[in-house]
């Protein structure tokens, strides 16, 4: 087992994102957070949607193919009450490697939070962690947003 300094994830995200432009039929799938700002009455289906185009323009590099990913419909409820947040920090590669985190990757984390994150090598913490959201996937807790 290893650690990885938070400053460091850019990088890693980087250099995954950089390999993945090499390697156009690698599959990735993303459990992200969609959420919306509490004064936005925009119906779900806006919010999700306004998610998906930043995503494409914004987030993702442009040459790469584009992950599927899912999300909590609860984060976006036009019912505020109703809201949650997919809040796990975790990166599953090759069914082997999980790299897990406190920190967001936004600039707030990077640059002034304090984070910790471990990069763990173990095929059986891999295995629990994708089954995990696989089975929130089953059982439509978290959908499809891409």
């Amino acid at each position: 087992m290893s650690t990885i300094p938070i400053p460091n994830v850019i990088v890693f995200l980087y250099v995954f994102l950089l390999a993945m432009s090499e390697w156009s039929q690698l599959e990735v799938t993303m459990c992200l957070d969609v959420n919306r700002d509490r004064q936005d009455k925009s119906p779900s289906e806006i919010v999700l949607s306004r998610f998906v185009q930043r995503f494409k323009d914004h987030q993702w590099p442009s040459a790469t193919r584009l992950p599927l990913i899912y999300f909590d419909p609860r984060s976006i409820h036009d019912d505020e009450p109703v809201r949650s947040s997919l809040h796990a920090k975790v990166i599953v590669v090759d069914g082997l490697k999980v790299f897990v985190s406190s920190a967001n990757f936004t600039e707030a984390a990077q640059d002034r939070n304090i984070e910790v994150g471990l990069l763990i090598e173990s095929r059986s913490i891999a295995d629990k962690i994708s089954s995990h959201f696989e089975t929130l996937v089953d059982r439509k807790v978290l959908q499809r947003a891409l």
